[in-house]
């Protein structure tokens, strides 16, 4: 008889394509990648398109809200 495991399965990450974060944001599309062009959101290539990971949209969110505070 197989014991019973308590392991959860696996959740795979959450991407956003930049139309959705322009959108998001109500900024144009071209902002989003020129953001992503000058490092400031983190974008990854997946095949041939950009996608932002959740973890560093909130990021690029907070970082914004510091310096918009300061």
């Amino acid at each position: 008889m197989k014991a019973k495991t308590n392991k959860k399965p696996a959740t795979l990450p959450v991407y956003f394509a930049p139309e959705q974060i322009a959108e998001t944001l109500a900024v144009k599309v071209e902002t989003v990648r020129t953001w992503m062009r000058q490092g400031k959101i983190k974008g990854t290539k997946v095949g041939h398109i950009w996608r932002i990971a959740e973890p560093d949209f909130y990021a690029f969110i907070n970082k914004q809200g510091e310096e918009g505070h300061g």
